[in-house]
């Protein structure tokens, strides 16, 4: 899970390889806002709960990878 750590986004742009509408290898971008800073909760291979601050471009694709998972 992940909670934004301020209520300050910034727009950006971005792409994806999932995203090839009409399979013609042009990839769609968009200026998308995203937290700048969040912090993110997971287990490790081990089963230990880790807590990690992220900021910036890691923010950015944490945010991005995660929209996948939810089905984004």
């Amino acid at each position: 899970t992940w909670v934004p750590l301020s209520h300050i986004k910034k727009e950006g742009w971005e792409s994806c390889y999932s995203v090839n509408l009409d399979n013609s290898g042009v990839y769609q971008i968009a200026m998308i806002p995203r937290y700048e800073a969040i912090r993110v909760t997971f287990y490790n291979e081990k089963g230990d709960r880790i807590q990690q601050d992220l900021e910036g471009f890691a923010a950015r694709v944490f945010q991005h990878e995660y929209d996948h998972l939810q089905g984004i």
